[in-house]
This record gives C-alpha cells, structure tokens and sequence, in this order.
C-alpha cells in the first residue's frame, strides 16, 4: 500500500541525451573535417562556412540535452506536474 507522500517521476531516457551529444560530436567533426578537405580560393569564406556549422550543430545539441534533462513528469496522490524545457509546469489535480 502506498503512503500519501509517493512520488513518480518519468524522465525522457538516457539515448536523447546520447544523441544530443552525437550531435554536438557530429558539429565538432565537421568543423575539423572541412578544414582539412576544403582548400579553396577565399579561406575566409571557408572558415566563415566552418563556424556556421559549428555553431549550429552545437545548438541543437545543447537545445536538444537541455530539452532532456529538464523535461520531467511528477506524478503524485494529489496531481500530475509536467515541466518542460521552456520551464512551462503544468498541474493538474485529480
């Protein structure tokens, strides 16, 4: 029999965050890659080219664990609480 106080907690699994890391990985090769394969004419536009990627691979990697680690449902006697990455709760009483 549970108590009053038992709490759930259900979390997104450990694998988002694993291939938000990848993807953050992914940008970091990238940007080493293309530096090495891409002489061209204008190493300016190359290493403009480059940084775009990178920061852009990293975004969505850091969006995508911050969206992971922070996204929980509390699941309680009284209510079910939903956090989401934007830091939205919802509650709702049984």
């Amino acid at each position: 029999m549970k108590s009053k106080h038992d709490v759930i907690v259900i979390r997104p699994g450990l694998v988002y965050l694993f291939f938000s890391f990848m993807t953050i990985g992914l940008g970091v090769t990238i940007f080493w890659g293309l530096g090495k394969a891409l002489p061209s004419d204008n190493p300016e536009v190359d290493k403009m080219a480059r940084l775009i990627l990178l920061l852009f691979f990293l975004t969505v990697g850091t969006v995508s664990g911050l969206y992971v680690l922070l996204t929980k449902i509390k699941i309680d006697n009284e209510k079910i609480e939903i956090t989401r990455f934007p830091l939205k709760k919802g509650i709702f009483l049984v």
